[in-house]
C-alpha cells in the first residue's frame, strides 16, 4: 500500500451494471501518464472550437494502450449470482494486474466488500495463483471452507457452494481480518480529477468529471479484457 500511494497511484471505485446484474469495479491506475495521454491527446487534436475539442480528446483516448496506466482490475458481483449461500460471500467476476498489484487490489475489495471468493465458472491462471497465495501464505486472511452443495457432507447450509474439482483454492470464501486503508489511492483520485478539471479551464476547455472517470472505467475494462485474452 504504502508504495502505491509514494508513486501517487489512484483509486477509483464505482457501481455498474451489466447483463448479468450489479457489480462494483476497482482501478488502481496511474493519474500522472494518463494526464500525460490526455495532453497528447490535445496536442494532436486538430479542432479549434474549444467547445468540441475535448470529444475529439476522448476519440484519440480511446485508441491508448490501458496497460500503459492501468495497473490492477477488479470487478465484484453480489452473492445472489452464486445461487448457494457460499457463506454470503460476493463473487470476483473478473481481474487483471501487472507489476505486482494484484494483491493489493484484493485486499481493498475484501476490505471495502467484505467476504470474496472467485469467480465459480472461470479462472486464470494468474487470477488461481493469488487465491492460491492467500489460501497458503496469508494468515492475516479467514477461509471460509465450502461444502459442495450437490454433495453436502456437514448440516449447515450456509457454506454451500459449487465446489471446483481438482483447483482446491478456488473452494473457498476469504475475509481478510483487519482491512487496509485504501483512503489515500481514493484522495489520490479525487485530486486527479480536480488537476485535469483545472488543466481544462486553463485550457479553455469544458472537461467534464464524469467523462474521465466512464474513460477509466472503459479502459479498466479493457484492460482486463486483453490480458485475459493473453491467459
Amino acid at each position: 500500500m504504502s508504495s502505491a500511494v509514494s508513486n501517487g497511484f489512484a483509486l477509483y471505485i464505482h457501481n455498474e451494471r451489466d447483463s448479468s446484474g450489479p457489480t462494483k469495479m476497482y482501478t488502481l491506475y496511474d493519474p500522472n501518464v494518463f494526464l500525460k495521454f490526455v495532453q497528447k491527446a490535445a496536442d494532436d487534436a486538430d479542432e479549434n472550437d474549444q467547445s468540441m475539442k475535448f470529444k475529439v480528446i476522448k476519440s484519440y483516448l480511446y485508441a491508448a494502450d490501458p496497460g500503459e496506466f492501468v495497473l490492477a482490475h477488479i470487478s465484484v458481483a453480489p452473492s445472489v449470482r452464486l445461487k448457494s449461500p457460499c457463506w454470503g460471500a460476493a463473487e470476483v467476476a473478473s481481474s487483471a494486474s501487472n507489476s505486482g498489484f494484484g494483491p493489493l487490489l484484493y485486499d481493498i475489495a475484501m476490505s471495502d466488500y467484505g467476504v470474496l471468493t472467485p469467480d465459480r465458472i472461470s479462472v486464470s491462471r494468474s487470477a488461481y495463483n493469488v487465491w492460491d497465495f492467500y489460501k497458503n501464505k496469508r494468515p492475516d486472511v479467514e477461509k471460509l471452507e465450502f461444502d459442495d452443495v450437490t454433495n453436502p457432507q456437514t448440516p449447515p447450509k450456509e457454506d454451500d457452494c459449487h465446489v471446483i474439482k481438482k483447483r482446491p483454492s478456488l473452494n473457498y470464501a476469504y475475509k481478510i481480518k483487519n482491512g487496509v486503508n485504501y483512503d489515500p489511492l481514493v484522495k489520490n483520485h479525487s485530486m486527479f480529477i480536480k488537476r485535469i478539471i483545472e488543466w481544462g479551464n486553463v485550457n479553455s476547455m469544458l472537461v467534464n468529471p464524469r467523462d474521465i472517470e466512464e474513460m477509466i472505467a472503459l479502459f479498466s475494462m479493457r484492460f482486463f479484457e486483453e490480458m485475459y485474452e493473453n491467459q
